[in-house]
């Protein structure tokens, strides 16, 4: 979890998934869905989603 410099009530979560289908096969239970609800009554307002590929580990 990384907290923005220029907001500190703005944080960014990074996570990490064995494949593509994990995600999507995670994100689509209705126990994350879930867990979801619970962390969205916590927010402001809905958050952004940026998927993407690692591309370089270190």
């Amino acid at each position: 979890m990384y907290r923005a410099d220029g907001d500190p009530r703005e944080y960014w979560v990074a996570g990490v998934w064995e494949s593509r289908e994990a995600y999507t096969s995670n994100s689509s239970t209705p126990e994350q869905n879930a867990r979801f609800g619970r962390l969205r009554a916590l927010l402001e307002s809905d958050p952004e989603w940026h998927d993407g590929e690692i591309v370089v580990s270190g």
